[in-house]
């Protein structure tokens, strides 16, 4: 639907072994709208687990995100594993969400909206339908 930001791939001799994608997500706040973005999916090949390849995708795509002027990350997903980027539920907790609960998570970079609705691109809603 066009509303990739973000997409990196890992290779391993020729072979795709990790995905990381983020989408286009906004906040609507008191009438107005914030750009953001949300994670999903990260994908690494199940022999490759435990090789750091799903944390060296997260982090270049923070590094190209934060270049690119984005300031807020959301994921859903194990608060362990996100937790070691910077990613908390107490920074998401404020935000009105279909999937608010625990492994709702958020990273902020510099000046992001702290509070509001949670829209997820098109491609989200269809999967909650």
């Amino acid at each position: 639907g066009g509303d990739a930001v973000a997409e990196l791939v890992a290779e391993e001799d020729g072979q795709v072994v990790g995905h990381i994608l983020f989408s286009r997500l906004f906040v609507q706040n008191g009438g107005k709208t914030f750009a953001a973005v949300a994670l999903a999916p990260l994908a690494v090949e199940p022999s490759f687990h435990g090789s750091g390849i799903g944390g060296a995708l997260i982090r270049e795509a923070h590094i190209r995100l934060r270049d690119a002027g984005e300031t807020l990350a959301v994921v859903l997903g194990d608060p362990t594993y996100y937790g070691r980027f910077g990613y908390s539920h107490t920074r998401a907790q404020n935000f009105e969400s279909e999937y608010q609960g625990e492994a709702l998570q958020a990273l902020a970079w510099g000046d992001a909206p702290e509070a509001g609705r949670l829209v997820y691109a098109s491609a989200f809603t269809a999967l909650a339908a």
